[in-house]
């Protein structure tokens, strides 16, 4: 009995880890593409890009790994054989995070550049300015994403830290070294980055903080629609 609820309560970290990884990496490509078909400079520069995959990604994701098992977990019937791992709606998650992502980061794009620029700064700074806010919200938006999809059926805020501080250890270290690319001189020039103000630091969280809330949203429309259909 404990060896199938081990087993299952893998599979589940496996598809909770796919389901960042593949977000994340399809939120870059989808604000990339968005960026050349809109005809704007490029919102993030391959060295960010590159940053974002080794570290933003790399610890959040790993400490998914160590997620508990849901409560109803030896509830469930038994997965068919043949399931596809992304069977059940998870080519749709990811589909609609990196959406989701790619949507708010060219929205800031576009709006921290026509910001600055009415702030008197010239075209040149306003895009570096800009571009620091995308790679700062596309930053946020992993370490909020791997907090809501914690659990696939509860709600973040039910669910205690106690349950996985890897996790929230990751978040926390990630988060610092975000902001040390941003804001340590010494880093600045290795990725092209500018200190941003307090306002728009808060832009940022506010904007990748929406990918809490989305989630948040899902999972009560997914259970409400469950409830009714059984």
């Amino acid at each position: 009995m404990a060896a199938v609820a081990e087993g299952r309560k893998i599979y589940d970290n496996i598809r909770k880890f796919v389901r960042y990884m593949l977000g994340t990496n399809l939120g870059e490509v989808l604000t990339m593409f968005g960026g050349i078909m809109l005809n704007l400079p490029l919102p993030l520069l391959p060295i960010q890009i590159l940053w974002i995959n080794l570290v933003t990604d790399s610890l959040p994701a790993l400490a998914l790994s160590n997620e508990p098992p849901e409560a109803d977990i030896m509830k469930r019937a038994p997965r068919p054989p043949a399931e596809s791992l992304f069977a059940r709606g998870l080519w749709a998650q990811v589909l609609f995070s990196g959406l989701l992502m790619a949507a708010g980061c060219l929205l800031m794009f576009h709006w921290a550049i026509g910001r600055h620029i009415e702030m008197g700064q010239t075209r040149e700074t306003a895009e570096i300015m800009a571009r620091t806010m995308v790679f700062m919200t596309m930053s946020f938006y992993q370490l909020f994403n791997a907090l809501a999809i914690r659990s696939d059926k509860r709600s973040f805020f039910a669910l205690a830290p106690s349950g996985n501080w890897y996790l929230y250890g990751a978040v926390l270290i990630t988060a610092l070294l975000q902001l040390g690319a941003v804001y340590l001189p010494v880093l600045q020039p290795v990725f092209k980055t500018a200190p941003v103000g307090g306002l728009d630091l808060l832009a940022c969280i506010v904007v990748s903080s929406s990918i809490l809330v989305a989630v948040e949203l899902e999972k009560l429309i997914r259970q409400n629609i469950f409830r009714r259909a059984s």
